[in-house]
């Protein structure tokens, strides 16, 4: 996005502090443009936009990573791995906005403007001393789901549809614990010091565990799509990009089972220290 392209230009790679900036900066604008021209669904449509501002600097990391691996020669591990650590670096900009965002609006307009977003989270608890995430096998599971649609959408819609995902994960998340932190300040069960550092230290593991994951899974929808319009199925090319692919599914999924673990345990024995 707008300049954010420009200092992009002349870099071999993006810079990470960059782009968390730039999905920063676009998360907070789509927000406020959102919010004046569709107030009435102005948390989908931040989405949209979102995903609609990123997708040159997408475009960008993509052909960065090409470059990488089918003109330098750098190893498919090496270039996939910064690949995946730059859209991170994305999701948590966007996390960190959306959550500033939670912070700054009122209640009821928090849960007025993102109707969508709080619908369909999967934390519906009053306040973080009532916070439970469940079972391990229960999260694999539905980790698991999301990641095989994040693969699909992804195939489907290509970039525009990773970023949707990530946008959308983005803002579900930032604005639940965003929510839930404000709540338990209001009942008075915690100071703001002690909430904040409880849900950062809480949740961070995880949250950068299944992020990643997801971008994985988006990646690998976009490197089967493109490898199956430009490659023969038989052609060398297509089977070394099949062979990534598979290494990174498998990686994605080690993530998303440590991330279960994680989260299992890791964020309710944080938090309740403080409650």
């Amino acid at each position: 996005m707008f300049p954010f392209d420009l200092l992009h230009q002349g870099r071999t790679r993006p810079s990470l502090a960059i782009l968390f900036g730039e999905a920063f900066f676009v998360t907070g604008v789509g927000v406020g443009m959102a919010w004046l021209v569709f107030p009435a669904a102005a948390g989908l449509i931040t989405v949209f936009l979102i995903s609609l501002g990123m997708q040159d600097s997408f475009a960008t990391l993509l052909e960065v990573n090409r470059r990488d691996i089918w003109e330098k020669r750098v190893t498919p591990y090496s270039a996939n791995a910064w690949l995946v650590g730059a859209l991170v670096s994305v999701f948590l900009g966007c996390f960190l906005a959306f959550s500033f965002v939670a912070w700054s609006l009122s209640a009821a307009s928090l849960r007025q403007v993102f109707a969508s977003q709080f619908l369909l989270s999967p934390l519906q608890a009053v306040d973080l001393s009532r916070l439970a995430f469940g079972s391990v096998s229960g999260l694999l599971t539905r980790n698991v789901s999301v990641f095989l649609l994040c693969l699909l959408i992804s195939a489907v819609y290509r970039t525009g549809g990773a970023l949707l995902i990530l946008a959308w994960n983005a803002s579900v998340w930032a604005l639940s614990f965003t929510f839930l932190s404000r709540s338990t300040i209001a009942l008075g069960a915690a100071s703001l010091p002690a909430t904040v550092t409880a849900v950062v230290v809480g949740i961070t593991p995880h949250l950068v565990l299944e992020a990643a994951a997801y971008v994985i899974a988006a990646l690998v929808g976009i490197f089967v799509a493109k490898a199956v319009e430009k490659y023969s199925w038989r052609s060398p090319q297509f089977l070394r990009v099949v062979r990534a692919c598979l290494l990174l599914v498998g990686v994605g999924m080690l993530l998303l089972s440590t991330g279960a673990v994680v989260e299992s345990w890791w964020p309710t024995t944080w938090i309740q220290r403080f409650f």
